[in-house]
């Protein structure tokens, strides 16, 4: 699984190959673990959810939109 976030924009790309490795755009609300592990209409291991979770926590910050004064 690759997880791919680029800053400002509110989504990030997830590619895995039970995907065939096309880019699909995910937000952490599309995440459950209950009664399955997913996300989007993909099935997870738990340790696999676990590590988009985190990943999703870790890039928080890049989701929010761009100041002016950030680009300087």
């Amino acid at each position: 699984m690759i997880f791919w976030q680029q800053r400002g924009r509110p989504f990030a790309v997830l590619l895995h190959h039970d995907l065939d490795w096309d880019p699909v755009r995910v937000q952490e609300g599309m995440l459950r673990f209950d009664p399955i592990p997913m996300i989007s209409s993909v099935i997870l291991n738990d340790a696999q959810a676990h590590w988009l979770m985190g990943c999703f926590k870790s890039t928080e910050w890049w989701r929010r939109p761009i100041e002016q004064s950030d680009l300087s």
